[in-house]
């Protein structure tokens, strides 16, 4: 079975991903953006086979320059997260300016 993720950013910079499962990891597709306004185009692209259907999980450290729950409009970066081209969810990078690892 053939497994990838992408991720967009909305806003600053996605700066790290991990992935890890039960299985195997060979790698792991990734496509970040760094504003809205820009289109998603890849910056990193990884690949990973799993020999079977699994739970993988993901653990992103990034962090959200100039983000501010303070200011209106700044509230936090998103970013998009597909599995196998398929939309998946949405991960807010809430912590603003300090590294966060998100899982």
């Amino acid at each position: 079975m053939k497994t990838r993720l992408k991720f967009f950013a909305f806003s600053p910079l996605l700066l790290s991903a991990f992935v890890y499962s039960s299985l195997n990891v060979a790698g792991i597709h990734l496509a970040v953006a760094r504003s809205k306004s820009q289109s998603a185009t890849a910056l990193a692209t990884h690949t990973f086979n799993l020999r079977e259907e699994t739970e993988v999980g993901l653990e992103i450290e990034a962090r959200s320059p100039g983000a501010s729950w303070a200011r209106e409009g700044a509230e936090a970066a998103a970013v998009l997260i597909s599995v196998d081209g398929v939309y998946n969810q949405d991960l807010l990078l809430w912590a603003g300016d300090e590294l966060f690892q998100y899982r």
